[in-house]
């Protein structure tokens, strides 16, 4: 009874501490876990030739997008990623076309939670929430198989460790390799280690945009990256970056 009272103390301290954050808080936390690590690590990945997860995704916490048409040549090839937002000023499609395929992803919601997303038409990615709002899992269709990632959040830290399931029919295996993600106060990601990718000291500029980090590859585990912004529009939203020979431009239509 002693080891229950005890394990029941501290589920009580830990639901505490996730209800201590206020629905935006929550919202950027999701924000951070989904698009700016998961949904760039599925474009990354469609690229294939990519050695650090790339910032694709515009940023969702203060948005005001019509669409944003992206065109870089990361990795050495020509690609495209058009985003088409709806009346919530939440993504709606998305385009990502590179060496010659174009990948279609639609945004599925239920209220302001994003729920699933179909990939040229198919139900490939969904999303699962606790009861406090927090992202607990995502779940990605792989051929007749699954990959199950589930999200263990920290007391009193800003951290949560992923556990990665491999789902075959009624099998689940899990893999013991381990994974996470830490955000800052502001809740932007500040480090992860995801599948193959190792990404630490992450930091943003005033209006939240990656300005510089770190990355592991397999010759060397402190690469470091730093976006030059070169043009901005009238709203002070960047137009065009660099990093050495690589560039982003955005062209981006505003409600």
């Amino acid at each position: 009874m002693k080891k229950i009272a005890i394990v029941l103390i501290g589920l009580m301290f830990s639901i505490q501490s996730y209800c201590d954050y206020s629905k935006n808080e929550i919202q950027k936390i999701n924000n951070s876990l989904i698009y700016d690590l998961f949904m760039n690590y599925e474009l990354t990945v469609k690229n294939g030739n990519l050695s650090t997860v790339v910032d694709f995704f515009p940023c969702m916490n203060n948005v005001n997008f019509k669409n944003i048409r992206l065109t870089t040549n990361v990795g050495g090839t020509n690609q495209v990623c058009n985003f088409i937002f709806n009346k919530n000023e939440a993504i709606d499609k998305l385009s990502y076309e590179v060496n010659d395929k174009i990948f279609q992803y639609d945004f599925i919601y239920e209220g302001s939670k994003l729920t699933s997303i179909n990939i040229s038409g198919k139900p490939k990615i969904s999303f699962g929430y606790n009861k406090n709002g927090l992202l607990s899992t995502i779940t990605r269709a792989k051929g007749s198989d699954a990959f199950e990632y589930n999200f263990n959040y920290l007391e009193g830290q800003n951290k949560s460790n992923i556990k990665l399931i491999v789902v075959q029919g009624e099998k689940r295996s899990p893999s013991s390799r381990e994974f996470y993600a830490t955000w800052n106060t502001q809740f932007k990601l500040e480090a992860y280690s995801f599948d193959i990718y190792d990404c630490k000291n992450l930091k943003y500029s005033p209006k939240e945009e990656l300005l510089n980090f770190s990355f592991t590859t397999v010759n060397d585990d402190n690469n470091n990256a730093k976006w030059v912004y070169s043009t901005m529009d009238d709203k002070q939203n960047w137009t065009e970056r660099k990093y050495k020979d690589v560039t982003f431009n955005r062209v981006i239509d505003y409600n």
